[in-house]
């Protein structure tokens, strides 16, 4: 969605968001060199909504088998979140 003329946003700075997401972007980067992350995100089969089409689908399967190994309830409200945004 764009945004209208009268609206007033902040300007994005890009160095002022590494400064802020730095510390995640370091444990993600170590998350994803851990051999068995890898090899279960490779194994995983999340269910994926049968009400998305095929290319939602494959869009959506890698989010959906990430959230799962985070655990949490990530993976239903990823799956609620997908269905509304998508349809």
């Amino acid at each position: 969605m764009r945004r209208s003329r009268d609206e007033k946003v902040e300007r994005f700075r890009k160095r002022e968001a590494e400064k802020i997401v730095g510390s995640i972007r370091a444990e993600l980067a170590a998350w994803a060199h851990e051999t068995a992350t890898i090899a279960s995100l490779r194994d995983s089969r999340p269910h994926v909504p049968d009400a998305l089409s095929d290319r939602q689908a494959d869009i959506c399967e890698p989010l959906l088998a990430i959230a799962e190994l985070a655990g949490g309830g990530l993976v239903g409200a990823s799956t609620k979140r997908f269905s509304q945004t998508l349809l």
